[in-house]
């Protein structure tokens, strides 16, 4: 991914791209220049030193235990501009349990929360409930869990430990992404991808584009119903949802919003007939773009290598 959105900005005529690299990593021969990272402090110290000289900053990190957050603060009070969700929408988004109470005000689908455990939980027709335990500021299924029997599932967390964890019913069907590029003339859906997740673990192992037609025209008209009952943001942000059995889309869902790039962009840079990171800028300017894919099935690995 970090390659892949370098190659693109580098593309842009007369663009000139930075990026941090820690210092015990090989260097990744990327079409950048570099500032080398040998502590935490000097972590902080060179990304607003380099905040300060560029126009533009690009943020990418997990929401892992404030990452990203902490990250966009530092940016605060420098001369780039934000090309990542900041403020009140990353706040929401941040949070699987703000997102979720959040949407839900504004009548989007969401997946129903439930207490880690006693009180009630009717199980639907015909079935047992399954629930999915999932870390609140989780990012790539870190932590997630599948059960049947919730009693089980929530005492080997500690009592600290629970509310930093989301406790929600299983929403089956096929779990998709939609990536939106957002600014202030409007916010565009691109090419929806279809995500290959683990059985019982949900880790991402990858994804393929593009869906059939109908789910695609679903997921993108859920994805952007959910962006625009956010706080407006900028830059490029990534929807998970999940497309249930009924083809008026009454059982589609919202899983999360992620408030930075994603994986997805490898995959669709390779079917975009445009450079994404061009039209993110666009957007982001408050430019109106037009972008078109190629009709080939492209399939990519959680590392962002194309099968």
């Amino acid at each position: 991914m970090l390659r892949a959105v370098t190659e693109d900005f580098a593309a842009i005529e007369d663009m000139e791209v930075w990026g941090l690299r820690d210092s015990r990593l090989a260097d990744f021969r990327l079409t950048r220049k570099e500032a080398l990272v040998r502590s935490a402090a000097a972590e902080r110290e060179e990304f607003q030193r380099l905040a300060d000289l560029c126009d533009w900053a690009l943020i990418i990190a997990p929401e892992l235990d404030g990452m990203l957050e902490e990250r966009v603060e530092w940016l605060m009070n420098a001369k780039a501009k934000m090309l990542s969700p900041s403020g009140e929408f990353l706040r929401i988004a941040a949070s699987k349990t703000r997102t979720v109470e959040w949407l839900s005000e504004f009548g989007i689908s969401v997946p129903v929360g439930v207490p880690p455990s006693g009180g009630s939980s009717k199980p639907p027709e015909g079935g047992t409930p399954t629930f999915v335990l999932k870390r609140d500021d989780g990012a790539g299924s870190v932590g997630m869990q599948l059960t049947h029997n919730r009693e089980t599932l929530t005492p080997a967390l500690s009592q600290g430990e629970r509310g930093k964890y989301r406790l929600e019913r299983f929403c089956p069907g096929l779990p998709a992404s939609v990536a939106v590029l957002c600014g202030p003339a409007g916010n565009i859906a691109l090419q929806p991808c279809e995500q290959i997740l683990e059985t019982g673990t949900f880790a991402y192992l990858g994804g393929r584009t593009p869906i059939p037609l109908p789910l695609a025209e679903r997921a993108k008209s859920l994805a952007l119903a959910a962006i625009a009952a956010m706080p407006p943001t900028t830059g490029y942000v990534g929807v998970d949802l999940v497309l249930g059995e009924q083809a008026d889309g009454s059982q589609d869902v919202v899983i999360e919003i992620n408030p930075r790039l994603t994986t997805s962009y490898v995959g669709l840079r390779q079917v975009c007939q445009q450079n994404m990171a061009q039209a993110m800028l666009d957007v982001a300017c408050g430019r109106l773009v037009d972008l078109s894919f190629r009709e080939e099935r492209v399939e990519f690995r959680a590392d962002g290598c194309r099968l």
